[in-house]
């Protein structure tokens, strides 16, 4: 059975009722930067990535089912000098191309990194 990445765009589905600054605002063609925040199960370690995201999504693919640990996974994926990680991190080297990121303290999935095309994958 082949399994592969669905795309949707999830950014209108995401606006929360009677709060309209929770989408980015188009101001004279240009839309506005934001920055979304999150962070582990224990909450020692947190991810920031500002700007847009590149793509949103879900994958069902089978690294993404066992490192969440669920049948598929959303994610947005960022530029990698627009994400941030603070706290302790465990980095689990799948191969080359990814490079999965962890907290250290409650293994919480946070984010995985594509050295070869300089993206963040966050979750």
């Amino acid at each position: 059975m082949a399994i592969g990445i669905q795309f949707f765009h999830l950014v209108p589905f995401l606006k929360k009722i009677g709060d309209d600054k929770s989408l980015p605002q188009k101001q004279e063609g240009k839309v506005e930067k934001i920055t979304d925040n999150g962070q582990c199960y224990c909450g020692r370690t947190h991810v920031t990535a500002a700007g847009l995201p590149a793509i949103e999504g879900y994958c069902h693919c089978t690294s993404c089912q066992k490192f969440d640990g669920a049948p598929f996974q959303a994610f947005s994926a960022w530029p990698s000098e627009n994400v941030t990680l603070k706290g302790q991190t465990i980095i689990s080297q799948e191969c080359e191309q990814i490079h999965r990121v962890s907290c250290a303290h409650c293994g919480g999935a946070l984010a995985t990194k594509k050295p070869e095309n300089g993206m963040t994958v966050v979750f």
